[in-house]
Parts: structure tokens; C-alpha cells; sequence
């Protein structure tokens, strides 16, 4: 039974308390109390057993990250490796007057490209200059102005209720 459904019982059950109140003595039924009771359980357990998934779900999702993290050090440990290792193999072929090293499992061999190097960025015309611009809302800045009586015209603080899982 979900959550959902024990709290649309137990409603149920309020509701039906009411009705069958015995006139006479103003007592109600004691099946009903004792169902409600039951209910009023399952919801505890249900709870319980959300909360306990949600901290197992959290361990699970910070040892995937974890694990990722060590990857992607890993991945650019090799990096660094295969840069390295290839600069050693090129300075020793260029010093040899090599271009091309052949084997049965591996070639080696030099292909020409041309790229920009920036001596002095000051020097460049504006024309060859990109500037970046970013457009964001200081959320910190607002909360204080607003929390000193001042207004934001678009802003308001709304409360919110944070669930802690322990």
C-alpha cells in the first residue's frame, strides 16, 4: 500500500468515526480505533522504510560520483601520458631526421598544421577580440536587501520546508 493510499484510508476512516459514534455513550466503534491504529503504523513504517531507500539511493548516487571522480583522474593521468609519451617519441624521431617510424604493430609519422600563437593579446585590433558577456541574477544580493526591508520589484523570499534525512 503507498503512502497515498494509507493517508486516503486513514481520511476515510476519520471521516466514518464520526458517523458511527455510539449516541448513548458518546464511544466510538473500537474496530474502528484499532483499524485507525493499524494505519496510523503502516504510515510510520512506510515512512521509515521511504527515508531508509532514500539514505541507501544517496549512498549509492555518492559512491557513483565518487567513482567518477576517480575515473576522470584517471582518465587524465593517461592523458597526460599519452602527451607525454608522444612529445618523447617526436623529439626523438626529429632528432634523428626522422618523419616516419613504421613497426608491425604501430606507425609513427608527422603530419603538418598551422595554428595561431598570441604573442601579445594587447596588441591584437578589437576586430579579432571576442568579449563574453553573462546576464545572471544575484539571488544572495536580493535575499539581503529584501531581508533589510527593502523591496525588489520581482522578488519576493518564500519559506520552504527542506526534508534532513538522518
Amino acid at each position: 500500500m503507498t503512502l497515498y493510499e494509507i493517508n486516503r484510508n486513514i481520511e476515510d476512516i476519520l471521516n466514518r468515526m464520526f458517523e458511527e459514534v455510539d449516541e448513548e455513550t458518546g464511544e466510538v466503534n473500537p474496530e474502528i480505533v484499532t483499524e485507525l491504529a493499524e494505519l496510523n503504523e503502516a504510515r510510520d513504517t512506510k515512512i521509515d522504510n521511504i527515508g531508509a531507500y532514500i539514505k541507501n539511493l544517496d549512498a549509492e548516487a555518492k559512491a557513483i560520483k565518487d567513482e567518477m571522480d576517480a575515473l576522470k583522474k584517471r582518465l587524465d593521468q593517461k592523458k597526460k601520458t599519452i602527451d607525454r609519451l608522444k612529445e618523447y617519441v617526436a623529439q626523438d624521431l626529429l632528432a634523428h631526421g626522422e618523419t616516419k617510424k613504421e613497426s608491425p604493430r604501430v606507425v609513427f609519422s608527422f603530419r603538418k598544421s598551422v595554428t595561431v600563437e598570441i604573442t601579445d593579446e594587447t596588441l591584437l585590433p578589437k576586430d579579432y577580440i571576442i568579449t563574453k558577456t553573462e546576464t545572471r541574477v544575484d539571488k544572495v544580493a536580493i535575499k539581503h536587501a529584501i531581508d533589510e526591508c527593502c523591496e525588489v520589484p520581482g522578488a519576493v523570499l518564500v519559506d520552504r520546508m527542506n526534508i534532513q534525512i538522518k
